[in-house]
């Protein structure tokens, strides 16, 4: 998905956290690579990360992975707050993550704005 400028505006119009999810697909029998879009975050997925922390007071990102990523970005992206290692969670995921980041639990010391993209 693109988001333009125009979409992370409006987002940041109604909340001061952003939470981007980075995925990446991981099964038995399929290979891994050290390239980018693998083990290390594509082209697209790094220049969004900065795109967001700039945009928002506190951007949290969610790695749906089943597998080891390199993580190195967390200290080279300015405005980066919190990482969640969600894994491959299955169908319950979702709630799970977002019972994180609401009422009920807090998430990175606080309540969290949540704004999906």
């Amino acid at each position: 998905i693109t988001v333009t400028d125009d979409m992370l505006n409006a987002a940041a119009e109604n909340a001061d956290t952003a939470i981007v999810t980075i995925g990446r697909y991981s099964s038995e029998g399929s290979d891994r690579s050290a390239s980018k879009g693998d083990y290390y975050l594509s082209d697209a997925e790094t220049e969004l990360l900065t795109r967001v922390a700039a945009k928002f007071k506190k951007t949290v990102v969610v790695l749906n992975v089943g597998a080891v990523l390199d993580t190195e970005w967390i200290k080279d992206i300015p405005g980066i707050d919190s990482v969640l290692m969600a894994w491959q969670a299955g169908m319950e995921g979702g709630l799970a993550t977002a019972g994180r980041s609401d009422d009920r639990c807090k998430f990175a010391s606080e309540k969290v704005e949540v704004n999906i993209f």
